[in-house]
């Protein structure tokens, strides 16, 4: 999952050289608005829905966290799926 929310992050901020787990998101340029893009860009690629409570960039310390919750999120998608 984490190539995948990588690569969403760098076609969204193209100007970045490197993006790895640690880095804080204000710190990649995500403000409120380019995070709610984001969050609609990996909605679409791994088909899953944000609680209303993580649609902010304040709600994960990095890339880490992030990649974390969209991971427990598919894996749930998936077990309510079976």
């Amino acid at each position: 999952m984490e190539p995948t929310i990588v690569s969403l992050i760098r076609q969204q901020m193209p100007h970045l050289d490197a993006v790895s787990p640690r880095n804080a998101l204000p710190d990649l340029g995500f403000d409120s608005f380019s995070f709610v893009q984001l969050v609609l860009a990996i909605e679409n690629a791994v088909g899953i829905e944000f609680a209303d409570e993580y649609l902010s960039y304040m709600r994960f310390d990095d890339v880490g966290e992030l990649v974390a919750y969209v991971e427990r999120c598919a894996s749930a998608r998936s077990r309510g799926a079976a």
